[in-house]
């Protein structure tokens, strides 16, 4: 079975991250959320609350297939200081795991200094800081390599889906979007 890690904190776009979860879910991985946050209660953007599955102190990283981080400009701000995201980002770029970011997420990425002239895209917003390092797109979704970005909360399905891809093929991606009528 796949593994798939969804970094979750305070201030996530909670479309951008519960999107890919459902998807990935209908494929048949697993998928875990994490936090820093230690009663596990992450509040997203818009208010939602939603409880992760486990804190990073009990993550092991080498076991997931891919990590995903989601955008929401708090959730991002917080990322981009905590040292295991930072770290775990790293580590999957070195052994060319999946990684997918969504939104503002890239910065992230950024932060972690694995940005190198790779093709993605991002929120609008977040373009000014990320131009510069990588080959910028404004497209909905962009593959390069093992990293997958997209736009932002109205490109959280075809985000999705295109991680449903990567870890479990073209077909069964197709199958699960005409389940959801996409």
């Amino acid at each position: 079975m796949k593994k798939v890690l969804i970094l979750i904190e305070t201030g996530f776009e909670e479309v951008e991250a519960l999107a890919p979860v459902d998807l990935l879910r209908r494929a048949g991985a697993e998928v875990v959320l994490a936090t820093s946050v230690s009663n596990r209660q992450v509040k997203g953007r818009n208010e939602i609350t939603i409880i992760c599955d486990v804190t990073y102190e009990s993550v092991e990283a080498q076991t997931f297939n891919m990590v995903i981080i989601p955008g929401g400009a708090g959730g991002v701000e917080v990322l981009g200081k905590n040292s295991f995201a930072l770290n775990l980002i790293k580590e999957y770029f070195a052994q060319k795991k999946w990684v997918g970011a969504i939104c503002a997420a890239p910065l992230v990425l950024k932060k972690a200094g694995v940005l190198h002239q790779q093709s993605i895209t991002s929120y609008p917003s977040a373009k000014p800081e990320l131009e510069k390092l990588t080959n910028y797109l404004e497209e909905r979704v962009v593959t390069d390599g093992h990293l997958v970005t997209s736009r932002g909360p109205g490109t959280a399905v075809e985000f999705g889906l295109t991680l449903v891809e990567k870890l479990y093929g073209r077909e069964r991606a197709n199958e699960i979007q005409r389940q959801i009528i996409a």
